[in-house]
């Protein structure tokens, strides 16, 4: 062994001196340790911080998402204040009831599991309340305010476009990640629980409780009057005789 390193210390000196060699070794062990270092800190720095994760809110139906089917908004509805519930969807098949989620990543779990799994890239999983089973405890409270049965109401959630349902577990019924995937669902549906007098009656009832926007008159402004509207009185009005 200290034979070859004599043999490789000769090699090396044939070609450059010595204190070069070992000046150039120390320099790269000084960078190999310097770039250990700021690898470590950045690795500590994301750990502490998280991945950088956009959330956006789940979609919002529109109020006459065409056909038969009129949505209303609760967000001023005091009886129904902190139910997590949005919006009602009314339509031939039964009320929907439209609770959401506003998370990013991907979820799994069970239609009635008492939580959903929520996976992040870089960060461990995370357990949530099942939203499914939060709007369905609030269906009895709907249906009183509604005047309606409660076997006539249906759970839904509409999940935030920046998550996806994980390929591991089916995604359960209720659940939708887009409004146009819900209003296509709600018209497939091809059982009447409502019939059109029944239906028209919860409609005018819910257009008492709730105005929905398209049915509010708009508010015009009336025009500011200007001199040139002052003038043309003046000169339209009849001069009395003296």
């Amino acid at each position: 062994m200290l034979h070859t390193m004599k043999a490789l210390l000769a090699s090396i000196a044939k070609v450059m001196p010595l204190w070069l060699f070992w000046s150039l070794a120390a320099l790269t062990a000084l960078s190999c340790i310097v770039a250990l270092v700021l690898t470590i800190r950045l690795l500590m720095r994301r750990r502490g911080r998280g991945p950088v994760m956009v959330v956006q809110a789940p979609e919002t139906l529109p109020d006459a998402p065409g056909g038969s089917l009129r949505c209303y908004r609760l967000d001023a509805f005091e009886a129904l204040a902190g139910s997590g519930i949005l919006q009602l969807l009314v339509s031939p098949s039964g009320v929907f009831a439209i609770s959401g989620l506003a998370v990013s990543g991907r979820l799994s779990g069970q239609a009635r599991g008492e939580s959903w799994r929520l996976a992040r890239r870089g960060e461990p999983r995370q357990s949530l309340p099942n939203p499914l089973i939060a709007c369905r405890t609030q269906l009895p409270k709907l249906a009183q305010v509604l005047g309606v049965a409660p076997d006539l109401l249906h759970p839904c959630v509409l999940v935030a476009a920046t998550a996806r349902w994980s390929s591991s577990s089916e995604c359960p019924v209720g659940v939708y990640f887009s409004a146009a995937e819900l209003i296509g669902d709600v018209r497939q549906r091809l059982n009447v629980v409502f019939s059109d007098t029944e239906r028209h009656a919860l409609l005018a009832r819910l257009d008492g409780l709730l105005k929905p926007a398209e049915l509010a008159e708009p508010v015009t402004a009336a025009p500011a009057k200007t001199a040139r509207h002052w003038l043309r009185r003046r000169s339209s009005s009849p001069v009395q005789a003296g």
